[in-house]
């Protein structure tokens, strides 16, 4: 006998549908770095996620129903350094991108630079805690250590992360 019926993996929530690739504004709520064995890992979590002027619902696609931010997360995984020389600058160059788009740092005029006003990267990463930016979104899908592609536990739909594609310079 059963008084609720069948219960299936919808009453059970779950991840929801990833952020689409949009303009938003999110908070650094938490950050660290973490080593490797290629190298040192920056990393940010990003939440109180809504679009650029603060509503927490976006138009659906094709005039679908409302698409609810909700709690969700976007992480910022970049190289501080690593074993690959290439890989740690592309990573410090987003570091610098999001110090600009977090107000951290001035946006430098054409030719010119500013100088970053840390003295250490943990007096770096605790000054970017707590601090909003404007960002675009990007879906990737996300590979397992081999290189395969993941897949969701019903085996058919492919598990998608959400990145920072572009940090926007307020």
């Amino acid at each position: 006998m059963s008084i609720l019926g069948s219960i299936t993996s919808d009453d059970l929530g779950g991840r929801g549908k990833p952020l689409p690739n949009t303009k938003y504004r999110g908070t650094a709520e938490s950050g660290r770095f973490e080593q490797t064995e290629n190298g040192t890992r920056f990393l940010v979590q990003t939440g109180s996620i809504t679009t650029p002027d603060g509503a927490t619902e976006i138009a659906g696609p094709n005039g679908d129903a409302p698409y609810r931010i909700g709690n969700r997360k976007v992480f910022i995984r970049e190289w501080w350094d690593h074993s690959n020389e290439q890989a740690a600058d592309i990573g410090r160059k987003r570091i610098k991108q999001l110090l600009v788009a977090t107000g951290l740092v001035p946006k430098p005029q054409k030719g010119q630079g500013v100088e970053d006003p840390f003295n250490s990267k943990e007096e770096m990463l605790e000054a970017i805690v707590g601090r909003s930016f404007l960002f675009t979104s990007k879906q990737t899908r996300r590979k397992t250590k081999d290189g395969a592609e993941a897949f969701e536990p019903d085996g058919t739909t492919p598990k998608i992360d959400v990145e920072v594609a572009v940090f926007h310079a307020p």
